[in-house]
């Protein structure tokens, strides 16, 4: 074997071993906090950024055993050469596929053996090698079956509401179950969610008296499954305290969780939590 095809090898040799350490690192907590707020559905193409401190980038997407999937990586930096890995839920490596010469790798028509969650690993083709930052459009086409996804029928609503006592600006987000994202740039969301009472936004006509954002599931059926909390510190407003404490109120049909209660310090920073709601008298927040 000649040393340059030896070399090849190796890197290749190489790359799968970091490839499938990769997947022990993120499913062990790393993939988990970025898929939430990286999800795809077909048709969607995201950019993305690779450098020294983040080698890699972790997506998300949910699919059945109808499905037909193809995944498609491209760079838009010269030099920047991609891989792509895909796994399931519980890090089980479905694909891998690297591309040392063109700008372009993709993992086609892939078909789910069951129904479930599949995490997409975007990474330099040479690992964590190089540090010049490197831009890539990432992706999801294929044939997707609509999911019948399960409910809750409530009597009442379900509300998810945030509270300080600050003239800061703090905002809410909930992602429902099925990929939704109530927030201020999407008020209303497909499963019937909707955010109201958006308080000292841009630190304009703030107020310190019980500023709140709430978000609404009106009485019906809402998606049963796993809610995403997110609680934003956008800016800190003139008059404002720090840290910035708040809480956070779950009720389901007219009956409040215990309160989540956390605190921001800084702007930018992001406080996160969840709660499951299986049927309506059950909800572990």
């Amino acid at each position: 074997m000649s040393l340059l095809i030896r070399s090849r090898v190796a890197r290749q040799i190489g790359l799968s071993a970091l490839l499938a350490a990769l997947v022990i690192t993120l499913i062990g907590g790393t993939a988990l906090a970025q898929s939430t707020t990286r999800k795809l559905h077909v048709g969607d193409t995201v950019n993305g950024t690779l450098d020294a401190k983040a080698f890699a980038q972790v997506y998300t997407f949910d699919a059945t055993k109808n499905d037909t999937i193809t995944i498609t990586a491209t760079s838009k930096t010269k030099g920047l050469l991609l891989a792509l890995l895909l796994t399931d839920a519980g890090g089980q490596t479905l694909q891998q596929i690297t591309e040392l010469s063109k700008t372009e790798v993709s993992i086609r028509d892939f078909k789910p053996a069951d129904d479930g969650t599949f995490y997409i690993t975007v990474l330099r083709a040479t690992g964590v090698q190089g540090n010049t930052p490197g831009t890539f459009m990432l992706s999801l086409s294929g044939s997707a079956q609509t999911a019948a996804f399960a409910t809750v029928t409530l009597t009442d609503s379900l509300t998810v509401s945030l509270g300080w006592s600050s003239t800061d600006f703090l905002s809410l987000e909930v992602r429902d179950p099925i990929g939704g994202s109530v927030n201020l740039n999407t008020p209303t969301v497909a499963s019937g969610g909707s955010l109201t009472s958006k308080a000292n936004v841009d630190c304009k006509d703030t107020t310190a008296t019980s500023p709140t954002d709430t978000v609404t599931w009106s009485k019906g059926n809402v998606p049963a499954g796993s809610y995403e909390v997110l609680v934003y510190l956008n800016q800190a407003c003139p008059s404002g305290s720090s840290p910035v404490p708040f809480s956070v109120t779950v009720t389901v049909d007219g009956k409040a969780q215990d309160p989540i209660r956390g605190s921001l310090t800084a702007a930018g920073q992001v406080y996160v939590a969840s709660f499951l709601l299986s049927v309506p008298d059950t909800v572990a927040v």
